[in-house]
């Protein structure tokens, strides 16, 4: 199984790539490491993250210090959908985001 990234995650990277670039580098390079290997993680194991049904039925959420990845498992791949900070209010969040 592959992994592929929404047009909404790449924007979501995108931000925090430019984020740390301004802040700390080296936490930056921490961060999207640890990224790397989770996403390699959910294409072995598509449901190691925990399902986040109030928010969409077909989203799962794993937990990456203090980033959720968000995704959905296809029959063919893992989708990729947002990476957001965990104190963020994920209601809202999908509310005003489609999916």
């Amino acid at each position: 199984m592959n992994f592929i990234l929404a047009p909404s995650a790449t924007r979501d990277l995108d931000w925090l790539s430019q984020y740390f670039l301004e802040t700390n580098v080296k936490a930056g390079e921490r961060l999207f490491k640890a990224l790397n290997q989770r996403f390699y993680n959910l294409t072995q194991f598509p449901n190691l993250g925990k399902p986040y049904s109030y928010l969409n039925p077909h989203i799962r959420g794993l937990l990456v210090e203090k980033h959720i990845i968000f995704y959905r498992v296809t029959e063919i791949e893992v989708e990729i959908v947002r990476i957001v900070d965990r104190r963020q209010d994920l209601t809202q969040l999908f509310i005003t985001n489609d999916l």
